[in-house]
């Protein structure tokens, strides 16, 4: 079992002085992976991640926490928290469906069960399928997504079930890392359920912008032509009537409630992902 920073207080120290420096995550992922005791899969993770978060994202962690369920239970906001993709879906539909059955599995696997890999590749087929039924019709841009990111996070638990091209990536990572046989299979399934899962917060990202997009058309299209004109008066120097000027105001304050939207969203996944890194159970103590 891999302790966050050693289970050495000192080391979490250097960690922290290194990333207080200013250098970016990207290049102190290497070093905690080899020696500051973070799991490939989670160090894979906290890519995800924006740049200049470095401090925070080791502040988190707490020394000598067991971080094996962290991306087990990122995985489980992503689908069923506050902005996760079951949000997306309509219910009682294929992609309310496919997504349900991924987060039961999650359920189950943070609660300390072992779901069977074949229920996990079952899930992923059924959540892609529901994902292209979806795509099938332009207006289910959101539910496609979002049956998206319930394949991808059953793909995490299967690998068997991931595109080739991921499967050889995770591969060829662990290699790399790899010191014998065991090391290289623990690695590859690491680097392949982080990988997913950082897919799975990319589709997740694409159901929020989607959904974002159609409520902001929801509020232009009635007020468009009339904006469009307004726009066009104010670029030429030219009066704009009362009318097309509200229409202005009204599409300029739809724009701005979309991209705080997406701006609260984005805040919403960092936070969930520093949160479940404090999290971790530390090893003879409690929860921190």
């Amino acid at each position: 079992m891999v302790l966050a920073w050693c289970g050495d207080p000192e080391v979490k120290a250097e960690a922290l002085a290194f990333a207080g420096e200013g250098m970016p995550l990207s290049e102190l992922l290497p070093e905690a992976q080899r020696s500051w005791g973070i799991p490939p899969g989670v160090c894979t993770l906290l890519k995800c991640l924006p740049d200049g978060q470095s401090v925070a994202a080791f502040e988190a962690i707490p020394v000598g926490a067991d971080l094996a369920l962290v991306p087990a239970r990122w995985a489980l906001e992503l689908l069923a928290g506050e902005h996760g993709a079951v949000h997306h879906t309509d219910a009682d539909s294929s992609q309310r469906i496919a997504v349900d059955l991924v987060i039961t599995l999650y359920r189950r696997k943070t609660a300390g069960e072992d779901p069977p890999g074949s229920e996990w590749v079952a899930a992923s087929r059924a959540a892609e399928a529901a994902g292209r039924a979806a795509a099938a019709d332009h207006r289910l841009g959101p539910a496609a997504h979002a049956a998206a990111t319930a394949y991808a996070a059953a793909a995490a638990q299967a690998p068997e079930a991931a595109p080739l091209a991921a499967q050889a990536a995770s591969a060829r990572a662990a290699a790399i890392d790899a010191v014998d046989d065991t090391t290289f299979e623990d690695y590859q399934a690491a680097y392949a359920e982080a990988d997913a899962l950082a897919q799975a917060a990319e589709y997740s990202r694409e159901a929020m912008m989607d959904a974002t997009e159609a409520a902001f058309h929801v509020t232009f299209a009635p007020v468009k032509d009339a904006a469009e004109r307004a726009r066009a008066a104010l670029a030429a120097g030219r009066p704009v009537s009362e009318r097309d000027a509200a229409a202005w105001e009204q599409a300029n304050a739809a724009g701005e409630v979309a991209s705080a939207t997406l701006g609260q969203y984005t805040a919403w996944r960092v936070d969930r992902l520093l949160y479940h890194l404090s999290q971790g159970p530390l090893i003879g103590g409690e929860l921190r």
